[in-house]
């Protein structure tokens, strides 16, 4: 009888000691995966310490909205990692050994000890972007601007009495009243479009902006004759062109410079985006591989730089079920078809600047754009040459 009652004392044992076991790791699966940050820490080395595949980091990043720059992370920040759902569907396996569960904890942080080794010099660490400059001259992409363009002055003179500027001529310029410039400031040459309409709604869209060069403040120059004596004109400096795109005009106007690097981190989207392309640089109408296009949304919005949308056509087609002797067939709609791929080159408040960067064939000022979301960037990504983000 004592025999009997000491064995099913050890199976009631065994069976809590299995129960309790099965219940941690069912704990442990619905778990919240962390990662602690540590000084020099970026979503690319924790992906590539978590899943070996750093190319994963901007999956990562979209799972921690929080993060501003996903390759310089604030030390202490806490990183949500993939659940396991997640890392069974992308077929991927944890390369760190399971963590365990603190008492009454929540979420559970993963960490890995490194062997102690000897201190070296720190490096930080510079994100890794695709570089543009071997397809555009950065400088000339210009923008769209949905109200009038705010201008500081204009090109009113020529040292040579030229009405056609370029690199190297001298120039006089005239500010508006109340803008301060100094000596040595570097300023652009623009061209503002008429007012443009919509493509697709026919409402005013707005005004763009080409950069024609830029101009360097020397010195001011200009008197001005009041009741028989000279005055300086204090509004008019002399200007030196140092670098022309495009022929510069009399009468131009001068706006801020403002630098855009050709070094692009592209950037998965976090939600569903349709839209379209509304006006190209210079008004074309046509649209190719490497032209520069604008859209009517910007940051505000949530379109970031380096966003990536698919150019589509919407494909309908008549419905072989849907007929009826007085209204004729019916319409279906099919998945749209994919004909190029563009990048955001610089988002504004309200309005992008884009770069299309394949075509299938011939597209039209107006075409539909759908926003790329990815766990692995495109292929298109990987044919361009890479450089260091600043």
């Amino acid at each position: 009888m004592g025999n009997i009652l000491r064995k099913r004392l050890f199976l009631i044992t065994l069976c809590m000691i299995l129960g309790y076991t099965f219940l941690c790791t069912s704990a442990a699966m619905a778990q919240k995966m962390t990662h602690t940050v540590q000084k020099g820490d970026t979503l690319w080395d924790i992906c590539e310490m978590y899943y070996g595949d750093a190319d994963l980091w901007p999956k990562l990043w979209q799972m921690n909205p929080f993060v501003t720059n996903p390759h310089l992370l604030d030390p202490g920040d806490v990183i949500t990692l993939f659940d396991r759902k997640m890392i069974d569907e992308l077929g991927l396996s944890m390369k760190t050994l399971e963590p365990s569960i603190p008492t009454g904890s929540t979420d559970v942080e993963i960490s890995i000890v490194e062997p102690e080794t000897e201190q070296t010099t720190e490096v930080e660490p510079s994100a890794i972007g695709v570089d543009l400059k071997g397809i555009i001259d950065i400088d000339t992409i210009g923008h769209l601007s949905l109200t009038e363009p705010s201008v500081m002055g204009r090109i009113f003179a020529s040292e040579n009495a030229n009405y056609i500027l370029t690199t190297g001529d001298t120039a006089y310029a005239i500010f508006d009243k109340g803008v301060v410039v100094n000596p040595g400031d570097e300023l652009s040459a623009c061209k503002i479009s008429k007012q443009l309409e919509h493509p697709i709604t026919g409402k005013d869209l707005g005004y763009t902006v080409s950069t024609l060069g830029k101009i360097v403040v020397q010195e001011p120059a200009g008197l001005t004759v009041k009741r028989g004596e000279f005055f300086n004109k204090e509004n008019v400096y002399k200007v030196y062109i140092s670098l022309a795109y495009r022929p510069i005009h009399l009468n131009d106007p001068i706006m801020q410079f403002q630098e855009v690097s050709p070094c692009v981190l592209p950037v998965s989207m976090n939600k569903e985006w349709l839209d379209n392309i509304v006006t190209t640089k210079d008004q074309h109408e046509l649209v190719g591989q490497y032209s520069i296009v604008y859209l009517d949304k910007g940051y505000n919005q949530g379109i970031q730089k380096g966003n990536l949308f698919d150019i589509v056509k919407i494909n309908i087609v008549d419905d072989p079920e849907d007929e009826t002797v007085f209204e004729g067939k019916g319409t279906l709609i099919l998945p749209d078809i994919s004909i190029g791929c563009l990048m955001v080159l610089d988002s504004r408040p309200d309005t992008s600047t884009a770069i299309v960067l394949s075509a299938k064939e011939v597209m039209y000022n107006g075409i539909y754009i759908k926003g790329l979301s990815w766990i692995k960037p495109p292929d298109i990504i990987k044919t361009l040459a890479r450089c260091p983000l600043e």
